[in-house]
């Protein structure tokens, strides 16, 4: 499943201090906050929802290239 960026504005001499005073063994902010993002998905989407994203086919790297390849070939053929 692609990944989508989300962006966070946080007062910056905030971040700073989590950042200073976080133990070097912690995970990241950024590993902490995608957790939370994943509890309040696991909150708030139904479990059939969940189910039903989850269970979609991921494609594969040779069916990524070959759809691309195709998708090349078709864009030559008025030349």
């Amino acid at each position: 499943m692609p990944n989508a960026r989300v962006i966070v504005t946080f007062d910056s001499e905030k971040l700073s201090a989590i950042q200073q005073f976080t133990d070097k063994a912690s995970p990241s902010v950024e590993n902490q906050l995608r957790d939370q993002l994943e509890k309040i998905y696991l909150k708030s989407v139904p479990a059939p929802v969940r189910q039903y994203i989850d269970g979609k086919p991921k494609p594969t790297v040779q069916e990524k290239k070959k759809s691309e390849q195709a998708a090349g070939t078709h864009r030559g053929d008025s030349d």
